[in-house]
């Protein structure tokens, strides 16, 4: 798949972040881009750029309701197209299921991995059963997007920017889970944290999320099944390979942080 022009393409999460960089640049190279999003006003927002964009002219952009079935939803469409591409993101934590050695990632570990070998296996189903269609996994490092305000939104149901009562409640129990005497900490000291913390994820990543985007269209365009965007996500895959045994020693973090440029989490 060499380009993308009068092709269509389903992303899921174009809400913000990667993804709406992913959906704008799409559009940018002449494709039919349909989101979904929990996110109702970010989708309106990529949507509200893209039109911008074309100045009522090329392709659409159409957003929905986040679904769990789209995979299953396109399923007959890719079938019986030309040619297809499936694109999973994982991340780096799908080959090293931590991001600090005080800050434990069972679900999400558990959720890239599984994206990450669901994804590999498609590799021999589809040369099988489906040989035009390929299939890529995303490992991104550090990439910066407002995944953490926007996960916060997410589990404590409350979409404003503001911190409510469940959000400042699910923050102290975080870190109080990293050792920090959370009891001691006011609702602002609270918030004032993790508006820092949102802030330093944002703005110190490595990477940004129209790099990322461009990294995984670019992957896509040569049949990159493994892609892995920003040098982080490299130098992870580089030492955890040298030292597999280490992984999970506190001493292997850090100097992975140093290598990396990480910070830890506070």
């Amino acid at each position: 798949m060499r380009d993308f022009a009068g092709r269509i393409a389903v992303v899921t999460g174009g809400g913000s972040g990667m993804d709406r960089k992913l959906v704008r640049q799409l559009v940018a190279e002449a494709s039919n881009v349909s989101i979904c999003d929990l996110a109702a006003e970010g989708m309106a927002e990529t949507v509200r750029l893209c039109e911008a964009a074309r100045n009522g002219s090329g392709p659409s952009t159409s957003a929905g309701a986040a679904s769990t079935t789209v995979p299953r939803a396109f399923l007959a469409l890719l079938l019986q197209a030309e040619e297809g591409h499936i694109v999973n993101t994982s991340s780096v934590n799908g080959f090293l299921a931590s991001i600090g050695p005080h800050l434990p990632q069972t679900a999400y570990a558990a959720a890239k991995f599984a994206v990450k070998g669901f994804t590999e296996a498609l590799i021999t189903y589809l040369r099988i059963n489906a040989p035009h269609i390929k299939c890529s996994v995303v490992m991104p490092g550090h990439i910066g997007t407002s995944i953490p305000l926007n996960t916060g939104k997410v589990q404590s149901g409350n979409q404003a920017d503001a911190m409510g009562a469940t959000q400042l409640a699910q923050a102290r129990a975080r870190f109080a889970s990293m050792g920090r005497d959370a009891s001691a900490m006011s609702d602002d000291d609270i918030r004032q944290r993790v508006v820092e913390r949102e802030r330093r994820f944002r703005e110190d990543a490595p990477t940004s999320a129209a790099e990322a985007a461009t990294i995984i269209l670019n992957g896509v365009k040569v049949d990159q099944w493994r892609i892995l965007v920003g040098p982080d996500a490299h130098k992870i895959d580089e030492l955890v390979r040298r030292s597999p045994e280490r992984a999970y020693d506190v001493d292997f973090f850090e100097q992975l942080a140093r290598k990396t440029g990480w910070r830890l989490p506070t």
